[in-house]
């Protein structure tokens, strides 16, 4: 209804007191300030209204983010290619959606004394007229968008220019979205002229030096202003409010409480904008009241969330909190249309949903309001631990399955919050029995993922936290992630913890009569002993863990015993023993589809055979069967172990180059992963390589350090390798004296720690030994060997209280090699066997599986050339072993 003329050249619509029109050819309202960061946008802007088809341009996008000064900049330049003008129309103060008709009349001077309706008033005025109409701030009013649409029906040569937060949905309407500002990546670690060119410094900058126009920036305030640009997300309102503090703050003051209160310090914007856009709560607060209820449930539960979430994590969280399915799909179409959620296309054709951290902390607020934030987050908790659950079932034994990692990586934000949460629950919670439980099964499954993606250190911390608090979950749910704990504090190379969780482990599981779990804990132990240099307490544990698990026919436990005594076995130079445990590991993993451990299964026949020097043609069999195999980047075991063993063929090849290149890149791999052991390992390979190129310091250097981490770790019989092959170096040099001493020592670490040399080291060593005794003579050599050997005995004496080592004084030079290249468990067998113990007996004696005593007979038979027991007997009186 047309209103009547007021005071001071205005018109009363209503309740509403609207400026009058401007006349034709007054120029637009120029801004104070320069335009920062839009250079290419009002030019792409002007372009679209241009184009002939465009009649209806809305710029649209989040709170904030400028789009009145584009649009009036893009309009400015357009103004010579509208003959009747430009119109500019704040709507910000139009509440009511039936004002819009009135406010375009009465900037036009149309309809006082017209008894004609507003709508055909305008088609005609506006049916011969070329103009341009600006329509600032239409979100409110978008019920009123069909009469718009009327009115550009009859009017031709009219074109509209709308800045609205969501788009009008009208036919023929072109949206152009309006982002915010680009920020620094601050990860890449940006030089100073790249922060000075950036838009969002710039801008803050800009605000900076209009204050102060000799405001000089230090390296370290600018990296603040470029750090408070990236926690508003470069948005222009909200970098203008935080440039407000910087006359009373310092940028890195201002940064550390925009940290913890944004919204609160976001206030005090200039006095000349609109009431809403005076701080970011009221922008929001103005966004948020035009959702629908169902946009603002949702926009609830999306605050919840760690900045970002998948379509099926908030349905479920939705859904738990009694929305329809249709209710979330009206909810999340508001938010996305409102720009308040971006919904992100990722490389795997999912889609995420990212909410900005200023619209979150605004959300959490609202959220906290109604009472309902516990609830929310309870179930948000609980649909990450059933996605961990279903992603990765086995904990660590996920781990090396293919194309598991990345979707955990996706929402481990998510996942750590969830963790987060669950553990601040308060002890005298009412939820406290639930949410212990859910954080002890939610570290249990994350332990594979922490593994594969160097979250090691913060695994641990989270499952110490959890198991404070394990006094009030079920046994079960105790003992696995006592387990999972241990193989943590093992991959980290803290074995006097990781036995201790065992051993704690250990009791809880025998106490409860729970073997597959017994198993777990042994099986853990087993490892923890084989990196201490433990071998024969390694493979005592180990089979105990293969027993259980074949009692409760635990086919995955068995595979992987089988696999670790493979692998103990081979080290102990039980060659034959190794190959019959990996071969059965190897069906096993079959049966069950793991092609991962197929791969490592495989790798480690070939590297038993390699070190045995038998069967070599098998070897590269096995090394195109385990290429064969699909086995994607989630295993990082295989490819250092695949490229270790190629370097080792090349070097026993000849092939010093190519030996060296592979060692290389797998130290590179190891140390961005931060793998000590690994590294440790690969030094020794790497100063055998150097070795051969007569790089004498380069072997110390490498030999040195990973003699340092052996001693520094506690793996006391490792520390062999590294001995052993400076002596190596010592004796290519001719200084013989040096190299016996460092053999003797290496000696004396093996003879206490049951680590006997391979058949390949023990051929490298009878060449080497052979050069070090002629440079020096027989008798020297054994004196100094013999030297060293005493100062090994001694060193480890020293030492034997933090080894659990049943060592005793009095070290003694070694007796001779056992006859036949007999192992020393083998001898164990032979003498029960000689007298007259049946296998189940030995195995039991032994406390071993009867496959494995069965494998020990079969080594023996071949090694000694009989095949009755008959015959054993006498070779054992024979050679004095009984």
């Amino acid at each position: 209804m047309p209103g009547k003329r007021a005071a001071h050249g205005e018109l009363e619509v209503g309740k509403t007191s609207l400026a009058l029109p401007r006349q034709r050819g007054e120029p637009l309202p120029v801004p104070l300030t320069p335009l920062i960061g839009r250079w290419q946008e009002p030019e792409a802007l002007a372009a679209l209204l241009q184009r002939s088809e465009v009649r209806l341009l809305t710029v649209t996008g989040q709170a904030g983010v400028g789009k009145t000064r584009l649009a009036l900049q893009a309009a400015a330049r357009l103004a010579a290619d509208f003959p009747d003008g430009l119109a500019l129309l704040p709507l910000a103060g139009i509440q009511d959606p039936t004002l819009l008709l009135p406010t375009i009349a009465a900037h036009f001077r149309l309809g006082n004394r017209n008894t004609q309706p507003l709508l055909e008033q305008l088609q005609t005025y506006f049916q011969d007229k070329q103009l341009l109409l600006v329509l600032d701030n239409f979100e409110q009013l978008l019920p009123a968008a069909p009469l718009l649409a009327e009115v550009l029906f009859f009017s031709p040569q009219v074109k509209v220019l709308v800045t609205s937060r969501v788009a009008l949905r009208l036919r023929g309407e072109q949206l152009l979205v309006v982002p915010p500002l680009a920020v620094p990546d601050l990860a890449q670690d940006p030089t100073r002229e790249e922060l000075l060119q950036n838009p969002s410094v710039q801008l803050l900058l800009g605000y900076v030096q209009r204050v102060d126009s000799s405001y000089q920036l230090t390296d370290e305030q600018l990296l603040a202003l470029a750090q408070i640009s990236t926690r508003v997300a470069g948005i222009p309102l909200a970098l203008e409010l935080a440039a407000g503090w910087l006359q009373t703050l310092s940028p890195q003051a201002l940064i550390m409480r925009l940290q913890q209160h944004c919204l609160a310090l976001l206030t005090r914007g200039s006095t000349d904008l609109p009431k809403h856009q005076q701080s970011m709560r009221q922008t929001i607060a103005w966004s948020y009241q035009l959702l629908s209820s169902q946009g603002q449930h949702l926009f609830h539960y999306l605050a919840v969330f760690a900045g970002s979430c998948s379509f099926e994590a908030l349905e479920d969280v939705a859904l738990a909190m009694g929305c329809s399915e249709q209710q979330v799909l009206d909810g999340l179409a508001s938010l996305i249309e409102a720009h308040i959620v971006e919904r992100q296309e990722l490389q795997n054709g999912q889609s995420y949903l990212v909410l900005p951290d200023l619209l979150r902390e605004y959300g959490l607020e609202v959220l906290t309001s109604t009472g309902r934030l516990l609830q929310v987050q309870l179930a948000h908790a609980r649909y990450y631990l059933h996605l961990v659950d279903r992603i990765m079932p086995f904990g660590l034994q996920s781990s090396s399955q293919p194309d598991r990692l990345a979707e955990i990586s996706q929402a481990y934000d998510n996942v750590r919050m969830a963790l987060f949460w669950l553990l601040e629950q308060p002890e005298k919670s009412e939820q406290i029995l639930h949410t212990s439980e859910m954080a002890l099964r939610l570290c249990t499954s994350l332990s594979g993922f922490w593994y594969m993606s160097g979250h090691l250190s913060e695994g641990r911390q989270f499952l110490a936290r959890a198991l404070e608090r394990a006094a009030t979950v079920s046994i079960s749910t105790h003992i696995i992630a006592l387990t999972t704990a241990a193989f943590l504090a093992l991959f980290q190379d803290d074995y006097e913890q990781c036995v201790l969780l065992c051993q704690e482990g250990l009791l809880l599981a025998q106490k409860e009569n729970r073997p597959a779990l017994s198993a777990s804990v042994l099986y853990c132990w087993s490892w923890a002993e084989a990196n201490r240099g433990h071998l024969p307490e390694a493979t005592r544990l180990g089979e105990q863990a293969l027993q259980l698990n074949a009692s409760v026919e635990n086919q995955i436990g068995r595979a992987l015993c089988l696999y670790s005594l493979g692998f103990l076995s081979s080290l102990q130079a039980e060659y034959p023993q190794a190959v019959f445990q990996l071969e059965e590991s190897l069906a096993l993993f079959r049966k069950l589809e793991d092609v991962s451990s197929q791969a490592n299964v495989l790798l480690c026949l070939a590297e038993s055979l390699f070190a045995a020097q038998e069967d070599l043609p098998r070897i590269q069999e096995l090394l195109e069967e385990s290429q064969a195999l699909p086995v994607t980047l989630a295993n990082t075991i295989y490819p250092t172990n695949y490229l270790v063993l190629l370097g080792e063929l090349a070097l026993s090849q000849g092939d010093v180059l190519r030996a060296r290149q592979q060692f290389t890149e797998c130290l590179a791999a190891m140390t961005r992963m931060g793998d000590k052991r690994k590294i440790a390992v690969l030094s020794v390979r790497q100063a055998e390589a150097e070795l051969c190129e007569h790089n004498y310091t380069e072997v110390e250097a490498l030999c040195s350090a990973s003699l340092s981490y052996y001693l520094k770790s506690k793996g006391y019989a490792w520390a062999a390798l590294p001995l052993e092959v400076l002596a190596r170096s010592h004796a290519v040099r001719q200084q013989g004296r040096k190299a016996a001493s460092l053999w003797g020592q290496a000696q004396a670490l093996r003879e206490q720690f049951h680590f006997p040399l391979s058949a390949r080291e023990r051929a490298i060593f009878a060449a080497a030994e052979a050069e070090a005794r002629a440079s020096v003579g027989s008798d020297t050599f054994l004196e100094a060997w013999r030297e060293g050997y005493h100062s090994g005995c001694a060193m480890l004496e020293d030492l034997a209280p933090t080894t659990n080592l049943a060592f005793q004084s009095g070290c003694t030079p070694p007796q001779p090699i056992l006859p036949d290249h007999l192992t020393r468990r083998e001898v164990e067998v032979l003498r029960h066997l000689a007298q007259g113990l049946t296998r189940a007996q030995i195995a039991h004696k032994l406390i071993i599986s009867p496959l494995t005593v069965q494998s020990h007979i079969r080594s023996i038979y071949r090694k000694v050339g009989v095949s009755t027991r008959s015959a054993i007997t006498r070779y054992a009186l024979e050679q004095n072993l009984l």
